[in-house]
């Protein structure tokens, strides 16, 4: 059993070493893992705590799904005989249809997760801050004799962690994905997989798979990994071009749709914008607007933020970053900022040392802190970053 807090990719992949996964099996081909250690996963998520979940949290369609082959996938008849005008309650489930559903050789689809529950929440977080991309947990629960969805592929890496029952996987190695080729009834799979508890699963982004259970039924984690492409990289870079307001609010000709050729006089535009815009374009900016974008979408893990105790802080006291406080800097004019999950806070630019400092530094004291500041300038930009909630005081154990 692993302590969640600790839960990252190492321990995910474990007894595989990191520099073998990424080297041979990442954006590659499939990874599976057979552990004969039913207790691994012991503290993401169990049923008990999916009914609590259900219970408490009043989860919402589409963030719950039912899931059925036979349907075609995904069904909305969670929504039926909902009265839309109940705005609070519209969209949760009665969890007797729920049930019903369920006994009925439904899969419970609940997604999301990590911002519902904490140690998921924790759990993607370690591995946001290891593949720098959004992460996302959902939880498959399945009856046996169950199949939720046809042959299908998915657009992000996914980790399979098999936390209850068993389930039955088939892998599809194959270059044309097009649907009349997916859904052949007579396809064949390439690996035979049966995931028991406690068994990991990595499918490539792209590699079609089908699932199903059946004497046992099933619970799953699917972990999501939606990395950035070098298209998201592009765009971002073009958003981060910093032309004569004047050259990019120009209109474009009113009848450019029109035309079967594109003028001339457009055409001459458009070449003349692409090449100012690539001189214009730099590497860094792109990256800086790209994490912004991803530091924006995160949520601040909870914490001690009500227990912190700024009188007592001094040159030696130890400091450590929030649990999952990703953060990136970034330059402004004259302030320089830091942007974690949750806030951004803003300084003059003499103060980039000591906040690139603590972006890399997962612990630290005011002593350590770069010398570009006085004692008690320090000692006022950590207690701020403290109320802000990037930096919090080591307890003594």
């Amino acid at each position: 059993m692993n302590t969640i807090l600790e839960f990252d990719l190492e321990q995910l992949i474990a007894p595989l070493s990191l520099t073998t996964f990424l080297a041979q099996y990442w954006e590659k081909r499939p990874l599976i893992i057979k552990r004969s250690r039913s207790d691994y996963y012991t503290g993401t998520i169990s049923m008990r705590d999916v009914d609590t979940l259900l219970k408490h949290h009043r989860i919402k369609y589409p963030n719950i799904k039912l899931g059925k082959a036979e349907k075609g996938g995904f069904s909305i008849e969670l929504l039926e005989g909902m009265n839309p005008n109940e705005i609070e309650s519209y969209g949760v489930p009665l969890l007797y249809r729920l049930s019903r559903a369920y006994t009925q050789g439904d899969t419970i689809v609940l997604n999301r997760l990590n911002n519902y529950w904490e140690p998921l929440a924790t759990f993607c977080r370690n591995l946001e801050q290891f593949f720098t991309c959004p992460v996302g947990a959902n939880v498959y629960l399945s009856p046996k004799n169950s199949q939720a969805f046809p042959p299908h592929f998915d657009l992000h890496d996914i980790f399979v962690l098999q936390v209850e029952g068993s389930k039955h996987w088939k892998l599809y190695d194959l270059a044309d994905k097009s649907y009349s080729v997916v859904n052949d009834p007579d396809l064949k799979a390439d690996q035979d997989i049966y995931l028991e508890a406690g068994d990991l699963l990595y499918i490539p982004r792209q590699y079609v798979h089908s699932v199903c259970t059946t004497d046992s039924h099933s619970m799953h984690i699917s972990i999501g990994v939606d990395t950035f492409s070098s298209k998201d990289l592009l765009a971002s870079a073009f958003a981060a071009i910093d032309l004569p307001h004047s050259l990019l609010q120009e209109a474009v000709p009113i009848s450019f749709m029109t035309q079967t050729q594109p003028e001339y006089e457009l055409e001459c535009r458009f070449v003349s914008l692409l090449r100012t815009a690539i001189e214009d374009i730099t590497v860094n900016r792109a990256i800086a607007l790209l994490a912004h974008k991803f530091i924006e979408s995160m949520s601040p893990l909870p914490r001690d933020r009500f227990h912190q105790n700024l009188c007592e802080i001094d040159q030696d006291t130890q400091l450590q970053k929030a649990q999952g406080a990703f953060c990136y800097v970034m330059k402004h004019d004259t302030q320089v900022s830091i942007k974690f999950p949750g806030n951004e806070v803003f300084c003059p630019d003499y103060c980039e040392p000591v906040l690139q400092f603590i972006a890399e530094t997962d612990s630290f004291t005011l002593r350590s802190l770069p010398n570009v500041l006085s004692e008690s300038s320090k000692l006022v930009l950590v207690r701020r970053l403290i109320r802000e909630g990037l930096v919090t005081v080591v307890k003594e154990s």
